[in-house]
């Protein structure tokens, strides 16, 4: 009995030991192909990243998509900035004073103040709020048409500030003496024409608060908050 027990004992311990080693076997041949699946798919997501479009592409992209009158519109309000570092007095002449466009007649300053920022935060803010209504009211009136109505609400909003100072001045003398520029007045202008195409649409605003009005009470909204 005892031999027959060794000896059965040493061929189960044989026969584990084997199965053991062939476990052993089959895990590292799966580690290995695994290993070798993971190698290639970071290699492929390595490959898909490169051939993929980078940020170069996707700027040009989204450049490609902003309108003619939008582009020159970003173009002037950047350059205008830029230009204030190297010689202030150019920024100086394309601010709007009432007194100068009167008494000098400095005309060109009724159309120069919409591309000068007030400051490097405003830049990106004004140009954020104002480029997407522009160039949705420059698909749906055209180029041509947009530019016309471009350089007429700049006549019209400067031309009535320039008024109503004139008018006031004779009791308060300063206010002739206030300027203008950016272009939050002819944003506001953007979102009347915006607001008038489709007055009784919904229109979503997420401004400090968030919520649903219909589109011609949205520029009142806008104007109450800044």
């Amino acid at each position: 009995v005892f031999v027959f027990f060794f000896s059965s004992r040493r061929r189960h311990t044989r026969s584990s030991l084997v199965s053991w080693a062939r476990r052993c076997v089959q895990e590292t041949d799966q580690r290995r192909v695994h290993g070798i699946i993971m190698v290639h798919s970071l290699a492929d997501a390595n490959n898909n990243a490169a051939n993929g479009p980078s940020v170069e592409d996707k700027i040009k992209e989204v450049w490609k998509g902003i309108s003619l009158v939008c582009r020159i519109m970003i173009f002037g309000y950047l350059g205008m900035f830029f230009a204030g570092f190297i010689n202030g007095a150019i920024v100086k002449k394309s601010v709007l004073y009432p007194i100068l466009v009167v008494e000098r007649y400095e005309v060109w300053r009724l159309i120069t103040p919409s591309f000068v920022p007030p400051g490097p935060m405003q830049v990106i803010m004004h140009l954020m709020m104002y480029v997407p209504h522009a160039m949705a009211n420059e698909r749906s009136f055209g180029t041509v048409r947009y530019f016309f109505f471009f350089l007429w609400a700049n006549l019209l909003i400067n031309s009535l500030y320039v008024l109503i100072c004139y008018i006031l001045h004779f009791e308060y003398p300063d206010i002739y003496l206030l300027p203008a520029y950016h272009l939050i007045s002819l944003f506001l202008a953007e979102l009347v024409v915006s607001a008038n195409r489709e007055p009784e649409a919904a229109r979503g605003f997420n401004m400090y608060i968030q919520g649903y009005i219909k589109a011609k009470f949205y520029p009142w909204v806008v104007l109450a908050i800044y």
